[in-house]
């Protein structure tokens, strides 16, 4: 292989240190998304909280990813739980699918919290789901760099999410949103709800937002991959 793309910093050194490649042939490129199609109309919206019993009113946990180890949504129905005792309204949507859906579903009944959690299955449209978030949760173990980030960002949703991978590169801690150490319940759990309490910082968060996003745009990405090909080519 003449050059391999790492999406996050992250990713690059955890590649070199794992001997996968050499650091002269790892070139990092961020991912991005396209800020202006961010077009979400209040309809669609409210088609999402009809569509799963979700209210205006309700405080709402979210997350979107792979059921799986990485992500870890078990510590987030954990954080949940904790969350609930102090919010009755709170609801968690989990939209996903993967191969720990069972634990995870036998998780909550354990929990008692079966009319409180959602499982949506894959949604088509993110923006309107995400747009109905209070906060959105990101708890990975690990994460490459976590596109969804930028996806909540273009929703304006205030962030929580696991200091590990990439996810730094993108969350700077109380500018754009709130990092925690994964696999701890408790602090996640207090992170979110000083988050829901906190309109001021939510609002700071949000106000950050645009200009991150400036940085991690799909134009930006394809540019930069196409100079990696242009280079190889010369």
């Amino acid at each position: 292989t003449e050059k391999v793309i790492a999406v996050s910093n992250g990713v690059k050194k955890f590649m070199v240190e794992a001997k996968i490649g050499k650091p002269d042939k790892i070139v990092m490129i961020y991912n991005g998304i396209n800020p202006k199609e961010a077009k979400i109309t209040e309809s669609e919206v409210e088609n999402f909280r009809q569509k799963f019993n979700l209210s205006k009113s309700d405080i709402i946990i979210g997350t979107v990813g792979s059921f799986n180890q990485a992500k870890d949504t078990n510590t987030l129905i954990h954080a949940f739980s904790r969350i609930v005792a102090r919010w009755p309204k709170a609801k968690l949507v989990l939209i996903g699918s993967g191969p720990l859906k069972r634990e995870l579903t036998n998780l909550i009944k354990k929990l008692k919290l079966e009319d409180r959690v959602v499982f949506t299955g894959t949604v088509e449209n993110i923006l309107p789901a995400m747009k109905s978030f209070s906060v959105f949760v990101l708890p990975s173990l690990s994460e490459a760099f976590g596109i969804t980030l930028l996806e909540a960002m273009r929703a304006e949703v205030p962030i929580v999410a696991s200091k590990v991978g990439g996810i730094p590169e993108i969350i700077t801690n109380k500018l754009n949103g709130i990092l925690v150490e994964p696999r701890q319940p408790k602090k996640l759990a207090a992170a979110i709800l000083n988050l829901i309490n906190d309109k001021k910082l939510q609002r700071k968060l949000i106000g950050n937002y645009s200009s991150t996003l400036k940085k991690f745009t799909a134009e930006e990405m394809v540019e930069s991959t196409e100079d990696v090909y242009t280079s190889l080519i010369k």
